[in-house]
Protein backbone atom coordinates (compact mmCIF):
# COMPACT_ATOMS: atom_id res chain seq x y z
CA UNK A 1 0.00 0.00 0.00
CA UNK A 2 1.07 3.25 -0.94
CA UNK A 3 4.17 4.72 0.64
CA UNK A 4 6.11 2.75 3.21
CA UNK A 5 2.66 1.04 4.03
CA UNK A 6 2.74 3.71 3.00
CA UNK A 7 1.80 0.47 1.54
CA UNK A 8 -1.94 2.14 2.03
CA UNK A 9 -4.02 0.12 -1.06
CA UNK A 10 -4.72 -3.15 -0.84
CA UNK A 11 -8.26 -4.62 -0.85
CA UNK A 12 -8.25 -7.52 1.79
CA UNK A 13 -8.47 -7.06 5.57
CA UNK A 14 -7.47 -9.54 8.81
CA UNK A 15 -9.88 -7.39 10.47
CA UNK A 16 -11.62 -10.82 11.97
CA UNK A 17 -8.87 -13.31 11.85
CA UNK A 18 -8.17 -15.94 14.98
CA UNK A 19 -4.32 -15.83 13.23
CA UNK A 20 -3.38 -12.17 13.37
CA UNK A 21 -1.08 -10.96 15.01
CA UNK A 22 -2.62 -9.07 17.96
CA UNK A 23 -6.26 -8.83 19.41
CA UNK A 24 -8.76 -8.29 16.53
CA UNK A 25 -12.61 -7.08 16.95
CA UNK A 26 -14.84 -10.37 16.89
CA UNK A 27 -17.74 -9.93 14.54
CA UNK A 28 -20.18 -10.73 17.36
CA UNK A 29 -19.25 -7.67 19.73
CA UNK A 30 -18.33 -4.40 18.26
CA UNK A 31 -16.28 -3.27 21.03
CA UNK A 32 -13.94 -6.47 20.60
CA UNK A 33 -12.93 -9.61 22.28
CA UNK A 34 -9.70 -10.49 22.21
CA UNK A 35 -8.59 -12.95 20.05
CA UNK A 36 -4.98 -14.95 19.83
CA UNK A 37 -1.52 -13.51 18.63
CA UNK A 38 0.51 -15.28 16.83
CA UNK A 39 2.84 -13.28 14.08
CA UNK A 40 3.00 -9.72 12.84
CA UNK A 41 3.68 -10.19 9.03
CA UNK A 42 4.53 -6.53 8.98
CA UNK A 43 7.62 -6.76 11.03
CA UNK A 44 9.13 -9.84 9.39
CA UNK A 45 8.21 -8.24 6.33
CA UNK A 46 10.66 -5.03 6.84
CA UNK A 47 13.04 -6.98 8.76
CA UNK A 48 13.54 -9.18 5.41
CA UNK A 49 13.63 -6.06 3.57
CA UNK A 50 16.42 -4.38 5.58
CA UNK A 51 18.61 -7.08 5.61
CA UNK A 52 18.71 -7.62 2.19
CA UNK A 53 19.15 -4.11 1.11
CA UNK A 54 21.62 -3.78 3.45
CA UNK A 55 23.70 -6.79 2.42
CA UNK A 56 23.35 -5.19 -1.11
CA UNK A 57 24.75 -1.96 -0.13
CA UNK A 58 27.44 -3.33 1.20
CA UNK A 59 28.51 -5.63 -1.63
CA UNK A 60 28.44 -2.54 -4.55
CA UNK A 61 31.05 -0.74 -5.29
CA UNK A 62 28.90 2.31 -6.78
CA UNK A 63 28.34 5.12 -5.10
CA UNK A 64 24.62 5.84 -6.93
CA UNK A 65 23.98 2.18 -6.60
CA UNK A 66 25.01 2.25 -2.76
CA UNK A 67 22.63 5.34 -2.37
CA UNK A 68 19.86 3.64 -3.60
CA UNK A 69 20.01 0.56 -1.76
CA UNK A 70 20.63 2.69 1.71
CA UNK A 71 17.59 4.62 0.75
CA UNK A 72 15.76 1.16 0.40
CA UNK A 73 17.32 -0.11 4.20
CA UNK A 74 16.68 3.11 5.48
CA UNK A 75 13.10 3.11 4.27
CA UNK A 76 12.46 -0.47 6.05
CA UNK A 77 14.44 0.59 9.63
CA UNK A 78 11.53 3.37 9.86
CA UNK A 79 8.87 1.47 9.16
CA UNK A 80 10.17 -0.97 12.12
CA UNK A 81 10.19 2.34 14.32
CA UNK A 82 13.85 2.69 14.31
CA UNK A 83 13.85 6.08 13.01
CA UNK A 84 16.85 7.57 14.34
CA UNK A 85 18.99 4.90 12.78
CA UNK A 86 16.95 5.30 9.36
CA UNK A 87 17.63 9.38 9.62
CA UNK A 88 21.54 8.57 9.91
CA UNK A 89 21.42 6.53 7.10
CA UNK A 90 19.51 8.86 5.08
CA UNK A 91 22.15 11.25 5.77
CA UNK A 92 24.54 9.10 4.53
CA UNK A 93 22.97 8.29 1.34
CA UNK A 94 22.52 12.18 0.73
CA UNK A 95 25.83 12.60 1.00
CA UNK A 96 26.81 10.32 -1.50
CA UNK A 97 24.79 11.36 -4.69
CA UNK A 98 24.28 14.90 -6.50
CA UNK A 99 21.07 16.86 -7.94
CA UNK A 100 18.24 15.04 -9.26
CA UNK A 101 19.78 11.51 -7.86
CA UNK A 102 18.99 13.28 -4.07
CA UNK A 103 15.04 13.38 -4.70
CA UNK A 104 14.13 10.11 -3.37
CA UNK A 105 16.56 9.82 -0.72
CA UNK A 106 14.93 13.52 0.36
CA UNK A 107 11.68 11.86 0.10
CA UNK A 108 12.56 9.28 2.20
CA UNK A 109 14.20 11.75 4.58
CA UNK A 110 11.12 13.33 4.97
CA UNK A 111 8.80 10.56 6.07
CA UNK A 112 11.53 9.77 8.55
CA UNK A 113 11.33 13.52 9.95
CA UNK A 114 7.02 12.67 10.12
CA UNK A 115 7.77 9.29 12.06
CA UNK A 116 10.14 11.58 14.30
CA UNK A 117 6.81 13.73 15.02
CA UNK A 118 8.47 16.55 12.94
CA UNK A 119 6.30 17.50 10.80
CA UNK A 120 7.04 21.09 9.79
CA UNK A 121 10.97 19.11 9.34
CA UNK A 122 9.18 16.67 6.65
CA UNK A 123 6.96 19.40 5.27
CA UNK A 124 10.11 21.77 4.57
CA UNK A 125 11.78 18.83 2.13
CA UNK A 126 8.26 17.39 0.91
CA UNK A 127 7.08 20.62 0.01
CA UNK A 128 9.03 21.98 -2.55
CA UNK A 129 9.51 18.54 -4.18
CA UNK A 130 5.79 18.40 -4.72
CA UNK A 131 5.44 22.15 -5.87
CA UNK A 132 8.07 21.05 -8.41
CA UNK A 133 6.32 18.63 -9.16
CA UNK A 134 2.82 20.07 -10.42
CA UNK A 135 4.26 22.24 -12.13
CA UNK A 136 6.75 19.59 -13.59
CA UNK A 137 3.40 16.89 -14.46
CA UNK A 138 1.29 20.09 -16.28
CA UNK A 139 3.22 19.07 -19.60
CA UNK A 140 4.89 15.99 -18.49
CA UNK A 141 4.39 13.14 -21.76
CA UNK A 142 2.81 10.41 -19.38
CA UNK A 143 0.10 13.29 -18.47
CA UNK A 144 -0.45 14.65 -14.83
CA UNK A 145 -2.19 11.57 -13.14
CA UNK A 146 0.66 9.02 -14.21
CA UNK A 147 3.44 11.81 -13.19
CA UNK A 148 1.76 12.66 -10.00
CA UNK A 149 1.55 8.99 -9.25
CA UNK A 150 5.09 8.25 -9.30
CA UNK A 151 5.30 10.79 -6.02
CA UNK A 152 2.46 9.29 -3.83
CA UNK A 153 4.30 8.52 -1.30
CA UNK A 154 5.63 12.19 -0.66
CA UNK A 155 2.20 13.59 -1.26
CA UNK A 156 0.41 11.48 1.31
CA UNK A 157 3.19 11.96 3.75
CA UNK A 158 2.53 15.59 3.61
CA UNK A 159 -1.19 15.26 3.63
CA UNK A 160 -0.62 13.50 7.49
CA UNK A 161 2.46 16.29 8.16
CA UNK A 162 -0.54 18.76 7.41
CA UNK A 163 -3.32 17.06 9.62
CA UNK A 164 -0.76 16.82 12.04
CA UNK A 165 -0.60 20.18 12.43
CA UNK A 166 -4.26 21.34 11.88
CA UNK A 167 -3.70 22.86 8.39
CA UNK A 168 -7.01 21.07 6.77
CA UNK A 169 -6.98 23.77 3.95
CA UNK A 170 -3.55 22.42 3.18
CA UNK A 171 -3.99 19.27 3.64
CA UNK A 172 -7.11 19.28 1.37
CA UNK A 173 -5.24 20.94 -1.25
CA UNK A 174 -2.25 18.42 -1.05
CA UNK A 175 -4.73 15.45 -0.93
CA UNK A 176 -6.37 16.96 -4.34
CA UNK A 177 -3.45 16.57 -6.05
CA UNK A 178 -2.73 12.99 -5.13
CA UNK A 179 -2.33 10.37 -7.31
CA UNK A 180 -1.44 6.32 -7.30
CA UNK A 181 -2.00 5.15 -10.57
CA UNK A 182 -0.59 1.57 -10.02
CA UNK A 183 -2.94 0.87 -7.09
CA UNK A 184 -5.98 1.40 -9.07
CA UNK A 185 -9.21 2.95 -8.79
CA UNK A 186 -9.42 1.76 -5.32
CA UNK A 187 -6.86 4.83 -4.57
CA UNK A 188 -9.69 6.98 -4.97
CA UNK A 189 -11.24 5.87 -2.06
CA UNK A 190 -8.92 5.65 0.41
CA UNK A 191 -8.21 9.31 -0.78
CA UNK A 192 -12.21 9.83 -0.08
CA UNK A 193 -11.62 8.24 3.41
CA UNK A 194 -8.81 10.62 4.27
CA UNK A 195 -11.05 13.35 3.14
CA UNK A 196 -13.99 12.40 5.36
CA UNK A 197 -11.85 12.67 8.11
CA UNK A 198 -9.91 16.17 7.17
CA UNK A 199 -13.57 17.48 6.62
CA UNK A 200 -15.06 16.21 10.28
CA UNK A 201 -11.71 17.40 12.06
CA UNK A 202 -11.78 20.67 10.28
CA UNK A 203 -15.67 21.16 10.78
CA UNK A 204 -15.54 23.99 8.51
CA UNK A 205 -17.73 23.15 5.30
CA UNK A 206 -15.93 26.22 3.47
CA UNK A 207 -13.47 24.31 2.62
CA UNK A 208 -15.16 21.20 0.61
CA UNK A 209 -13.25 20.11 -2.85
CA UNK A 210 -15.99 19.17 -5.40
CA UNK A 211 -14.13 16.93 -6.73
CA UNK A 212 -13.02 14.95 -3.54
CA UNK A 213 -17.06 15.41 -2.30
CA UNK A 214 -18.08 13.33 -5.65
CA UNK A 215 -15.54 10.54 -5.38
CA UNK A 216 -16.46 9.94 -1.74
CA UNK A 217 -20.03 9.53 -2.38
CA UNK A 218 -19.31 7.64 -5.89
CA UNK A 219 -16.83 5.37 -2.79
CA UNK A 220 -19.63 4.81 -0.55
CA UNK A 221 -22.14 4.30 -3.24
CA UNK A 222 -20.37 1.22 -5.41
CA UNK A 223 -17.18 0.25 -3.20
CA UNK A 224 -16.84 -3.21 -2.43
CA UNK A 225 -13.79 -2.86 -0.52
CA UNK A 226 -13.54 -1.91 3.11
CA UNK A 227 -13.59 1.56 1.80
CA UNK A 228 -16.40 1.29 0.92
CA UNK A 229 -17.63 -0.03 4.18
CA UNK A 230 -15.83 2.60 6.02
CA UNK A 231 -17.18 5.82 3.81
CA UNK A 232 -20.23 4.44 4.50
CA UNK A 233 -19.76 4.85 8.43
CA UNK A 234 -18.11 8.24 7.66
CA UNK A 235 -21.62 8.82 6.12
CA UNK A 236 -23.70 8.05 9.12
CA UNK A 237 -24.14 4.10 8.50
CA UNK A 238 -24.69 2.10 11.48
CA UNK A 239 -22.75 -0.08 10.15
CA UNK A 240 -19.91 -2.49 12.14
CA UNK A 241 -21.61 -5.66 12.13
CA UNK A 242 -21.46 -5.47 8.64
CA UNK A 243 -17.72 -4.08 8.75
CA UNK A 244 -17.25 -6.79 10.47
CA UNK A 245 -18.50 -9.51 9.52
CA UNK A 246 -17.12 -8.77 6.03
CA UNK A 247 -13.37 -9.99 6.72
CA UNK A 248 -13.95 -13.32 8.63
CA UNK A 249 -12.04 -15.96 7.71
CA UNK A 250 -9.62 -14.60 5.44
CA UNK A 251 -6.01 -15.86 5.42
CA UNK A 252 -3.51 -13.35 7.27
CA UNK A 253 -0.58 -11.77 5.44
CA UNK A 254 1.09 -8.58 5.79
CA UNK A 255 -1.15 -7.02 3.54
CA UNK A 256 -4.00 -8.22 5.49
CA UNK A 257 -2.58 -6.47 8.81
CA UNK A 258 -1.76 -2.76 6.73
CA UNK A 259 -5.71 -3.05 5.76
CA UNK A 260 -6.69 -3.80 9.67
CA UNK A 261 -4.93 -0.72 10.82
CA UNK A 262 -6.97 1.47 7.97
CA UNK A 263 -10.01 -0.21 9.47
CA UNK A 264 -8.98 0.68 13.27
CA UNK A 265 -7.17 3.88 13.01
CA UNK A 266 -10.48 5.01 10.86
CA UNK A 267 -13.05 3.42 13.35
CA UNK A 268 -11.16 4.92 16.44
CA UNK A 269 -11.53 7.78 14.80
CA UNK A 270 -15.15 8.40 13.62
CA UNK A 271 -16.49 7.30 17.26
CA UNK A 272 -14.00 9.76 18.69
CA UNK A 273 -14.44 13.21 16.21
CA UNK A 274 -17.60 12.45 15.21
CA UNK A 275 -19.53 9.88 16.98
CA UNK A 276 -17.86 11.98 20.59
CA UNK A 277 -17.54 8.56 22.20
CA UNK A 278 -14.07 8.93 23.35
CA UNK A 279 -14.39 5.17 25.62
CA UNK A 280 -15.07 3.33 22.33
CA UNK A 281 -12.40 4.74 20.64
CA UNK A 282 -9.85 4.27 23.03
CA UNK A 283 -11.00 0.14 23.03
CA UNK A 284 -10.55 0.16 19.52
CA UNK A 285 -7.43 1.99 19.09
CA UNK A 286 -5.93 -0.09 21.80
CA UNK A 287 -6.68 -3.08 19.45
CA UNK A 288 -4.31 -0.91 17.19
CA UNK A 289 -1.81 -0.62 19.26
CA UNK A 290 -2.04 -4.12 19.90
CA UNK A 291 -1.71 -5.09 16.30
CA UNK A 292 1.74 -2.75 15.88
CA UNK A 293 1.18 -2.75 12.41
CA UNK A 294 4.63 -1.23 11.50
CA UNK A 295 5.08 0.94 8.37
CA UNK A 296 1.15 2.24 8.83
CA UNK A 297 1.13 5.87 8.71
CA UNK A 298 -1.87 5.88 10.12
CA UNK A 299 -0.52 4.29 13.80
CA UNK A 300 2.08 6.60 13.61
CA UNK A 301 -0.21 9.55 13.27
CA UNK A 302 -3.03 7.92 15.61
CA UNK A 303 -0.61 7.86 18.58
CA UNK A 304 -0.34 11.68 18.65
CA UNK A 305 -4.10 12.44 17.76
CA UNK A 306 -6.02 9.99 19.39
CA UNK A 307 -4.54 8.30 22.37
Amino acid sequence: MLFRKLAVISVVSCFLLSACTAPVVDSADPYGRALPVTRNFLKESYKEQYQLAFLKSLQTPFAAEKAYFIQKYAAALDSLGRSDEALEAIDKGLAMVEGAGKEKLLISKGLILFSLNDPNGALSILRPIIDTQREVAKSAKLGVVLHLSEYSNAFVAAVFAHMQLEQWKDAIDVLSDTYAFSEGPGFFSYQSLLYRYIMARADTPALANPMLEMRAKKGAEIEKSHYGDLLRMWQGADNEREVNKRYMGLKPSAAQQDVLAEILFYRSAYQRFVKKDVALSKVIFDRLNRLEPYGSIEWIYGKRVLQ
